[in-house]
C-alpha cells in the first residue's frame, strides 16, 4: 500500500478528494483515479468500517474483482459460505444450500483485512492514499479545502474540484453542509463477538423472534458474531442491556443451538450499533444561487444505509462508490442523475424490504412487528 504524508502547513491540490476509507469509498478512487482523475482517499481508521460478521451473497465476487481487483480468492482470509439457514415466518428450520448456485461464491469476510485490501487496491490503481483524519472542510471559490491532521499530528490541506463524502451512516461532511438522514425505522443492532466457533456449517443462520429477528455468523478467524435486531426504544438501558441480550438469547429454538457463548458467571461484551434503514437529504438552499457550494456527493452508507435483513449493504455500497466516481467522470448532470438513481434505489429497497417482513406474521400484536405491518 502506496501512502502519501501530509505536509505541514502545505496546500496539495486534486481533481477529486474522498474521505472515508471503507469500501464504497476506495471503490469511487479507485474508479476515479482509473478514469484519470487525479484522487486522494483520506482514512485515519484501520479498524473495520461496518461490524464483524458480514458477508457477501452468491454473485458478489465478480463485481468486487472488477472494481477492486481479486479481494476475493479462496486462498484466504475470507471464507467461501456454503449456505443460509432461516427461521422466518413459520416454525421450520429452512437450509438454502448454494452448492447448485448458478452463481459464484458468496464470502464470509475478515472485515479488517477486506477494508484494508479496498484501500490497497484504490492506491495500488493510482489514489493517493493520506493516512489522516479530516478534521474540518470549506468552499474557497469554486473549490474545496479539507483540513487533515496525520497520527503523528502534522495538519495539511487538500484541495479539490469536487468532494466524496464515505463517512458511513454518521456522514461526516455531508451533515456539515446542512445535509440531513430520513430515517425509516429505529432498528439496532446488538452484537456479541464469541472466540467459540459454536455450529461448524459456514453460513449465516437466522431467526425471527417477537420482539425482533436473530443472526450468527461463524468468522473466518475461528470465531462466531451473534447479533439481536431490535428497535432503539425496545433495548433498556446500558446497565440491564446484556442481561436482555441474555434473555431474548436463550428463549429462540435454533440460535442458541448453533452459538456457543460464556455462561453467565464470565463476562460477555455486547456492543449496540445503527441498523436502520435511512437516506442522505441534501440542502438545497446550500447548492443554489450566489452562495452555493462546489460540486459534491456521498457513497455508500453516507448516502443510503440498509437493513442487514436484506445482506446487500457492503455489495450495494462498492457498487455505489463505482458509479457515483463514473457520474464524477461524466459530469455535472451525470451527478444529478446519480442523486436521481439514489433515491429510486432507496425505493426499491424499502419495498423489498417490506416484503420480506410482511412475511413473518406470527406476533402481530408486538410492538416490533406492528410498526412494520403499518409500514407495509
Amino acid at each position: 500500500m502506496v501512502q502519501r504524508i501530509l505536509e505541514d502547513g502545505k496546500l496539495t491540490e486534486f481533481d477529486v478528494v474522498v474521505v472515508g476509507g471503507g469500501p464504497a469509498g476506495s471503490a469511487c478512487a479507485a474508479e476515479l483515479a482509473r478514469g484519470g482523475c487525479v484522487t486522494a482517499l483520506v482514512d485515519a481508521d484501520s479498524s473495520p468500517h461496518g461490524w464483524a460478521g458480514e458477508s457477501l451473497p452468491p454473485g458478489s465476487t465478480s463485481l468486487v474483482n472488477s472494481v477492486l481487483g481479486p479481494l476475493l480468492t479462496k486462498e484466504g482470509p475470507h471464507t467461501v459460505a456454503h449456505g443460509t439457514g432461516a427461521s422466518w415466518g413459520s416454525d421450520e428450520f429452512v437450509i438454502t444450500d448454494f452448492i447448485m448456485n448458478p452463481l459464484d461464491d458468496a464470502w464470509i469476510l475478515d472485515r479488517v483485512a477486506f477494508d484494508a485490501d479496498a484501500r490497497s487496491a484504490a492506491s495500488h490503481g493510482g489514489a493517493h492514499l493520506f493516512v489522516a483524519r479530516a478534521q474540518s472542510h470549506v468552499a474557497q471559490g469554486d473549490r474545496w479545502h479539507v483540513t487533515c491532521r496525520s497520527p503523528n499530528g502534522t495538519r495539511g490541506q487538500l484541495s479539490a474540484r469536487i468532494l466524496v463524502d464515505s463517512t458511513g451512516r454518521q456522514s461526516f461532511m455531508a451533515a456539515r453542509m446542512g445535509a440531513r438522514r430520513r430515517k425509516f425505522d429505529r432498528l439496532m443492532a446488538m452484537i456479541a463477538v464469541s472466540d467459540r466457533p459454536g455450529d461448524s456449517r459456514a453460513g449465516t443462520s437466522i431467526e425471527s423472534c417477537r420482539s425482533g429477528w436473530w443472526y450468527t455468523t461463524p468468522l473466518p478467524s475461528g470465531g462466531r458474531v451473534t447479533a439481536f435486531l431490535t428497535d432503539a426504544d425496545l433495548i433498556p438501558d446500558h446497565r440491564e442491556r446484556r442481561e436482555f441480550w441474555r434473555n431474548s438469547y436463550e428463549a429462540t429454538t435454533y440460535i442458541r443451538n448453533f452459538v456457543s457463548l460464556p455462561d453467565r458467571s464470565e463476562s460477555l461484551e455486547i456492543h449496540t450499533y445503527r441498523a436502520d434503514t435511512s437516506v442522505l437529504v441534501a440542502d438545497e438552499n446550500r447548492n443554489q444561487g450566489p452562495t452555493r457550494l462546489p460540486p459534491w456527493l456521498a457513497v455508500g452508507d453516507a448516502a443510503a444505509s440498509w437493513d442487514p435483513l436484506s445482506s446487500q449493504g457492503l455489495m450495494t455500497g462498492i457498487l455505489m462508490g463505482a458509479k457515483g466516481a463514473r457520474a464524477i467522470l461524466d459530469g455535472p448532470s451525470a451527478v444529478v442523475r446519480w442523486r436521481e438513481d439514489v433515491a429510486l434505489l432507496v425505493e426499491e429497497h424499502q419495498a423489498l424490504q417490506n416484503h420480506y417482513y410482511s412475511t413473518e406474521d406470527r406476533w402481530p400484536n408486538e410492538e416490533f412487528w406492528r410498526r412494520r405491518r403499518q409500514i407495509v
